[in-house]
């Protein structure tokens, strides 16, 4: 029996990672201290005004309106990297302050040939438990096209809404971003976020050239752009498009759905699709995710599953799983 595991921001928030609702006072609070993520913060309150809901916010800034409209494109998208670049800073910082993630490290042990993983999560704390017990590699590990000299993972993790350990690479000889196809979506280790591996870029194949950092978070919008924009368009779209196919090729394929901590907002259009539309519905599907855990089992239900039960959290599953 295999099993795809689904996760949002409650099933890391046990290794000290806020949920979405929290991200923005949590952000603002640890940038407080850090004077070129302050910055950023400060310009978004002085455009947008108080920030209490950072998805309205975050669309405000993407498509131009209230105070952002007196920025350009070029200038809300250099915001917009500004965000994703304190995010990442944010996240490595949390990592460095909480290495251990107790509840991943216990689920882990239970993944069995075939289980895939199927994450909306920034954050490395999956992959890591995961090598802990030997059960994941970057090579094929992230659905990416990687060139790196390792075994291939025998689980693999795709991460939808992008990883704060991706970079984009650029090739030496180009000045300035170009369309197509010249940026390329790499695995960077410089922070020595994955054990096991050197502090460098994951991929042999890559040249001499410049690293973008931080620039493949898909930031929590109301109309999520599964790309990036630049100057010259979305860049790795083609990327995300393969990576969202794999998972639901994944979820069809399984004979048991787990959502752990993922309560599948109406905003995420293509994400709720994705797990209503596109998932084996012979599939046992177990959800767990607090107090929303009987209503989106309902959901499923009312979408033709037709063996769904509702486990309460993280931890509460974890309890069933062991001997």
């Amino acid at each position: 029996m295999t099993t795809a595991y689904v996760f949002g921001a409650g099933a890391s928030a046990h290794a000290g990672y806020p949920l979405t609702s929290d991200l923005w006072p949590n952000l603002v609070l640890w940038a407080d201290s850090q004077p070129e993520y302050r910055q950023t913060v400060e310009t978004i309150v002085s455009l947008g005004g108080p920030v209490t809901d950072m998805e309205a916010t975050l669309t405000d800034m993407a498509l131009g309106f209230r105070g952002f409209a007196s920025h350009n494109d070029d200038e809300r998208d250099l915001l917009s990297g500004r965000v994703r670049k304190a995010i990442t800073a944010y996240f490595r910082d949390i990592r460095t302050r909480n290495p251990d993630a107790a509840l991943y490290n216990a689920l882990v042990k239970h993944v069995t040939e075939g289980d895939s993983f199927v994450t909306f999560n920034y954050d490395v704390a999956l992959e890591r438990a995961l090598i802990s017990q030997r059960k994941f590699r970057v090579q094929a590990g992230y659905g990416l096209p990687v060139n790196w000299p390792t075994d291939k993972s025998p689980h693999v993790v795709l991460k939808l809404h992008g990883s704060t350990n991706w970079a984009a690479f650029m090739p030496q000889g180009y000045r300035r971003i170009e369309p197509g196809s010249v940026l390329q979506l790499v695995v960077d280790n410089r922070d020595e976020a994955l054990p096991d591996y050197p502090a460098e870029l994951l991929d042999q194949n890559l040249a001499d050239g410049p690293i973008i950092d931080a620039v493949s978070l898909i930031l929590p919008t109301r109309e999520k752009r599964f790309g990036v924009k630049t100057t010259t368009g979305d860049e790795f779209v083609t990327v995300y498009d393969s990576l969202w196919l794999q998972a639901a090729d994944s979820l069809a394929k399984c004979d048991r759905i787990v959502i752990i901590g993922y309560s599948m907002p109406k905003a995420d259009r293509r994400a709720r699709a994705l797990l209503l539309w596109h998932s084996n519905r012979r599939a046992e599907v177990i959800v767990c995710c607090g107090s929303s855990s009987a209503s989106l089992g309902e959901e499923f239900e009312r979408h033709g599953f037709l063996r769904v039960s509702a486990r309460g959290r993280f931890d509460d599953y974890l309890r069933r799983l062991a001997p």
